[in-house]
């Protein structure tokens, strides 16, 4: 993505917090969303996430904070809503990693692409059964005429696989050999889990989605054992079953701020 940008509500001017600081400032609703963007904008590019997820600032004062925004008393009406907070080192802005960090903002592109993906998914259902209701079943010569896509290399599998997808399939399962080394040497284009991620990319979801649902499983505290049998559940098919499952683990949040419940020493993996 071309340039620095920071993640910032359409409904910002009138959050309770931000008509707070107008009221103490004497400046108009706008005008502190203006001053709020300069200031988040500074932090992103300079502030780093501590233990609790705060963006610590040491050094740095209120009064720094006020000229830099261009108004005297603006660090402390942010305090008094509770959006900064004043140490004895500097200054800290609050869930910094939640919502200012590289992190946040990656979770807010893939949960835009979700979005479209789900959207896409309910249309293409809807083309479907319309499809299926106007058009004529078809001959069983025809059906068995279906060709095979053999097992080979991706030239080969290329020239057969259609509208032309066997490239982004083949991307997704060297994604996943990133987590399973040992997985999918050669892809099958018979096997259940290449039809899967074909039918994934045909409903509306992208390469980059199907990799963010293979990490999103990969950091879901269930599916790397802590459930009450102990088994690691993170098959490429399963990741890949459906759209839903595809959209719950591409916005599954950073393992950290799942339960921090240490995975049990004795499980055995079990990739079901």
């Amino acid at each position: 993505m071309a340039g620095e940008w920071i993640k910032m509500r359409v409904d910002l001017a009138s959050d309770p917090a931000v008509i707070g600081i107008a009221a103490i400032t004497g400046l108009e609703d706008d005008a502190v969303v203006g001053k709020l963007h300069r200031l988040w904008s500074w932090a992103s590019q300079h502030l780093r996430s501590n233990r609790n997820g705060d963006g610590n600032a040491p050094g740095v004062t209120v009064a720094w904070l006020d000229h830099h925004v261009r108004c005297a008393g603006f660090g402390d009406a942010m305090q008094s809503v509770g959006w900064l907070t004043v140490t004895e080192g500097g200054i800290a802005i609050p869930k910094f990693e939640a919502h200012m960090s590289q992190g946040a903002k990656q979770r807010a592109v893939t949960a835009i692409r979700a979005k479209r993906f789900r959207n896409a998914e309910r249309n293409a259902a809807t083309v479907t059964a319309a499809l299926r209701s106007a058009l004529p079943e078809k001959r069983r010569e025809e059906k068995n005429n279906t060709p095979i896509v053999p097992r080979g290399t991706g030239a080969e599998l290329d020239k057969q696989e259609p509208n032309g997808r066997c490239h982004d399939i083949l991307a997704v399962f060297a994604h996943y050999r990133t987590h399973h080394p040992r997985s999918f040497p050669v892809p099958s284009a018979k096997s259940k889990e290449w039809k899967l991620i074909r039918d994934r990319l045909q409903e509306g979801a992208t390469v980059d989605d199907l990799k963010a649902a293979i990490d999103g499983c990969h950091r879901t505290p269930h599916n790397l054992g802590r459930n009450d049998r102990g088994q690691k559940y993170l098959a490429l098919e399963l990741i890949v079953r459906n759209g839903s499952q595809v959209t719950r683990f591409a916005e599954a949040p950073p393992l950290e701020e799942q339960d921090d419940e240490p995975l049990p020493k004795s499980t055995t993996p079990k990739y079901v």
